[in-house]
């Protein structure tokens, strides 16, 4: 067995380093460096992504596999993967506050 790798889409990168400016702009939080901690809490999360439990999502198109990060009591981020072999490609990430929750994670 080798080693799991795991790769962001440059989608995903975007995501995060657009939700860090929200974060900050919206004032959830007072200080930059506490939203980058905040989104590097989420790409920890992503990097264990081989480790962690995987569950199908409702739409495979837009990815096959989800794992949960819950990031407080209002918000969990659901990071969509495929998976070939030991390697991961992580192609979104969505809040359950996202208008496409219901349509990947939830069965329809």
């Amino acid at each position: 067995m080798g080693l799991e790798s795991v790769a962001i889409s440059v989608k995903v990168r975007l995501k995060l380093s657009h939700l860090i400016y929200i974060l900050y702009e919206k004032e959830y939080f007072g200080f930059w460096k506490t939203a980058e901690i905040y989104v590097d809490s989420i790409y920890d999360t992503i990097f264990k992504i081989p480790q962690l439990k995987h569950s199908k999502t409702a739409n495979p198109k837009l990815g096959h596999f989800f794992v949960r990060h819950k990031a407080n009591e209002n918000t969990t981020y659901y990071i969509i993967f495929d998976k070939k072999d030991n390697r991961y490609l992580v192609k979104d990430i969505i809040s359950n506050h996202d208008k496409l929750y219901s349509k990947v994670i939830l069965k329809p």
